[in-house]
């Protein structure tokens, strides 16, 4: 049998899945045992025990979505991370200017002569 349908593709997205919540409960599991040990940063292993939490979360309803073929939260969990493709993210930055001194200048016009009557 070919793979290509959608039993490959669920399957391959449970997987994926699987190994999200795995890391997550390695970064949840890494950052306790630091924070329990009393190591410095405190802030840091907050910050990692945070972001483990949202990645578990965000694997357990792709898992979900996957294993139901749920399109909304499959379609939610593509775009919970990173938002909508081709927004714009900060303000536009200006193109460069050339300054180098290889770039002619353009010449300075002269007024036109004025004719006295």
């Amino acid at each position: 049998m070919v793979c290509g349908g959608f039993a490959c593709s669920r399957n391959a997205l449970c997987a994926l899945n699987v190994v999200y919540v795995l890391v997550a409960l390695l970064l949840i599991a890494v950052a306790a045992w630091g924070r329990a040990a009393g190591l410095p940063g405190v802030p840091l292993t907050g910050g990692a025990i945070a972001v483990g939490v949202v990645l578990l979360l965000l694997a357990l309803l792709g898992l979900l979505g996957a294993a139901r073929h749920h399109q909304v939260l499959l379609f939610f969990v593509s775009f919970a991370p990173g938002g909508a493709p081709n927004t714009p993210r900060g303000p536009p930055i200006p193109p460069r200017v050339p300054t180098s001194p290889q770039c002619p200048q353009p010449p300075a016009v002269s007024p036109a002569p004025s004719v006295s009557p």
